[in-house]
């Protein structure tokens, strides 16, 4: 309630006085996001406690939500075997729970897992589960992300023309753009922004594609996940590469780096 605290500070003052374990589980979640960037021992302590605390109190929900952010923990740590592990646990613990939208992010968690160690097929698979999981939750934002994740895996395994099925071309994204912006979704806006510009890209229309990657990177910034701001740096030196710009692509480039290494993204 105190709006000149920190959101770290007021969390923990919370947790002091919380009395009911479904409380302290929502906190400890809570500590987690706050604390994953910059020390991410301490957030997965905070997952390990809402996990200790679940078991105890039976809580589902609480349990899933431990078992995703310690996926989380070691997927930002670049322990993908063990960041799969976790979120198929995840996936049981929401099973029991009938949490449809937790659900779907369990299996879309999984999907880029699964994309990001080069299992495609696998990856498809656990992005079709979260969409159809979205679809029956009503999350139309999520659900787009996991049938963008669907053209993304095809279009890594070469299928061009089912993966330009699945981005439900570029009208469709900039419909989504739109509604994002109309509920203040910036992460959503910035993800389409910069499907637009990988489908120019692939199309060679590499200038049009540095417009657009250069629109999702401006909204990365005022989000601060370095992880992604690092993506949009990346995908603009490739572009900036192709059009023969090479102090450009090597500038882009030199700022992804330095992006990741902040995010701690080994990968």
């Amino acid at each position: 309630k105190n709006q000149t605290l920190t959101p770290l500070v007021s969390l923990k003052a919370a947790l002091s006085q919380a009395s009911s374990a479904e409380v302290k589980s929502d906190l400890y979640n809570s500590l987690f996001i706050e604390t994953l960037k910059f020390s991410p021992d301490e957030a997965k302590n905070y997952a390990q406690l809402q996990i200790n605390l679940a078991g105890k109190e039976s809580l589902n929900k609480g349990l899933a939500q431990g078992l995703n952010n310690l996926s989380v923990y070691y997927n930002s740590q670049g322990k993908l075997d063990s960041a799969s592990y976790f979120i198929e646990q995840t996936i049981l613990a929401y099973q029991k729970t009938k949490d449809l939208s937790g659900l779907g992010g369990a299996y879309l968690n999984l999907g880029n897992l699964n994309r990001q160690s080069g299992d495609f097929p696998s990856a498809i698979s656990a992005y079709k589960k979260a969409s159809s999981y979205f679809s029956q939750a009503g999350e139309t934002s999520k659900y787009a992300s996991a049938i963008n994740g669907i053209g993304n895996a095809k279009r890594n395994l070469g299928e061009l023309d089912s993966a330009l099925f699945f981005y439900k071309t570029e009208a469709s994204y900039h419909k989504a753009i739109k509604e994002a912006e109309a509920m203040g979704i910036k992460q959503s806006t910035a993800m389409a922004y910069n499907n637009i510009g990988t489908n120019k890209a692939r199309r060679k229309d590499f200038d049009s594609a540095a417009f657009y990657f250069k629109k999702s990177l401006d909204i990365r910034k005022t989000l601060g996940n370095r992880m992604e701001i690092g993506m949009s740096e990346n995908n603009l030196g490739n572009v900036y590469r192709d059009l023969g710009n090479l102090d450009s692509a090597l500038h882009y480039h030199e700022l992804a780096l330095q992006s990741k290494l902040e995010a701690n993204d080994k990968y």
